[in-house]
Order: structure tokens, then sequence, then C-alpha cells
């Protein structure tokens, strides 16, 4: 609850800052400069001066993704979730790049149901004080490369797959202070 015009100032603010950032308008690291001055702010005025150089938008809304035909996918996908959570069951063909940035948040997929071209699927992780879970399908093969600061990383293979897959899924980047797990499942009832 707001409880002083400052501190639901502020709440735009960073908010504000953390739309530019979901829009590469500023890096990770002018990001977590600015916010953290918004909260050593003390008057209005030094709230202002940190989005003075920003184009005045709306917030971002989350929109639902549309469906992608069956044999065409984007090049790359760029999403981030940030104080927020998203939880989402993936049919769509995958694009060959994936990238997810998730700043004090959850992002929770299942692409057991989603389409993976033969090759490599790229994933790349960029997790601040956030969760991802993702759940793949058995029949890809999954190679784990992601490094952990203060957090738990893991893959647990429920696949009965004993020979390499056509359709290999990377995933690669960096976590700090959250969680990534990673896990296979046949998509079928009963499997």
């Amino acid at each position: 609850m707001t409880d002083t015009p400052i501190t639901a100032r502020r709440e735009v603010i960073v908010q504000q800052l953390g739309n530019a950032w979901a829009e590469e308008m500023i890096d990770e690291a002018e990001f977590d400069r600015r916010v953290s001055a918004a909260f050593a702010a003390r008057e209005s005025g030094e709230l202002e001066r940190l989005v003075a150089d920003l184009p005045s938008r709306a917030p971002l809304v989350p929109r639902p993704a549309a469906p992608l035909a069956t044999s065409y996918a984007p090049p790359t996908l760029l999403r981030r979730v940030l104080l927020s959570s998203i939880d989402e069951r993936v049919h769509d063909v995958m694009p060959a790049v994936v990238e997810y940035g998730v700043r004090l948040g959850s992002l929770d997929l299942d692409f057991s149901r989603a389409v993976f071209n033969d090759g490599v699927t790229e994933i790349l992780l960029d997790v601040l004080l956030g969760n991802v879970e993702f759940v793949l399908p058995p029949d890809v093969t999954v190679e784990m490369r992601v490094d952990g600061m203060l957090s738990s990383v893991e893959y647990r293979n429920r696949s009965r797959l004993t020979q390499p897959a056509h359709r290999i899924v990377r995933i690669t980047g960096k976590c700090v202070l959250g969680s990534v797990e990673v896990s296979t499942r046949d998509p079928r009832p009963g499997r």
C-alpha cells in the first residue's frame, strides 16, 4: 500500500525503468543503478531525473502470443519478466534462438507440446532474483550450461530416449540468487 506521494511516484518510476530495461533502452547495469537511486531518493526531483532521458510511454502490458504457423518460426524471440509471473503451455514452432530475462519474477513454461526443428535451439537465460522452470518434450537432447551464483540449477531427465535426438535444446546463461529447473516429460497421458 502506498503511504506517501513520494512512495507512489517511486513505484511509477521503477515501473518506467523496468519498461526501459525490457525494451532494451537501458542495459542491466544502468537499470540496477537507477533503481538503487530511486529507492535512495528523498525528493520527487531526484526521481524525475532518473527517467528524464527516457521516452514517455504507457506501462507495458503483456499481450497473449498469437499462434504461429506450424511451418514458420521467427529466428529470435526476446522475452523479459520483471516483477511478475508467467505460466504458459507453448504449442508453437520454436525459433532458433530464444532469450529470457527474469528479474524478481517467475517464468514457468511447458514446452512439452512445442515443435522443435531439427538442429539446435538456443535458450539464453539471464536470471536475477527469479525462478525459471521449463518442461521439454522427451524427444530432444538437452544441453545445460547455466552458471549459478547462490542459485539452484537442475536438469531432471524423465525421458526414456536412449539415442541422441536430432533436436538439441541448448540452455545457457546465468542465474544469480535464483533457480533454474529443467525437466522432460512426455505430453501424452499416462507416459
